[in-house]
């Protein structure tokens, strides 16, 4: 299966009061016709760098690698789960030009 590159859909980095070293990415892979359903990626700087996040922006191509997990918790609601990947290390990708 051919690789599909992820597009960024929101870049949500948290303040000291919340969760210090960790930047959320909501990622979605298009497809043509279909709806996009977004993927959490959490990015922990001392894994992966602060500095690789600065150039990423909403609308980039990128590469993510890293584990799948998914985590299950307990709130007012009742059980829940989260899907998420846990980044190792992340790319952006440069446009590549059509040939001619």
């Amino acid at each position: 299966m051919p690789y599909r590159s992820l597009q960024i859909t929101a870049v949500e980095p948290h303040t000291p009061l919340t969760v210090v070293g960790l930047t959320e990415l909501r990622l979605s892979v298009p497809e043509a016709g279909k709806r996009r359903l977004p993927l959490p990626v959490a990015v922990w700087h001392k894994d992966v760098g602060k500095r690789v996040l600065k150039p990423i922006a909403k609308g980039d191509d990128v590469l993510v690698y890293g584990q799948l997990v998914r985590r299950f918790y307990r709130s007012g609601a009742g059980a829940r789960s989260l899907t998420e990947v846990v980044a190792a290390g992340i790319k952006k990708l440069e446009p590549v030009e059509p040939p001619d």
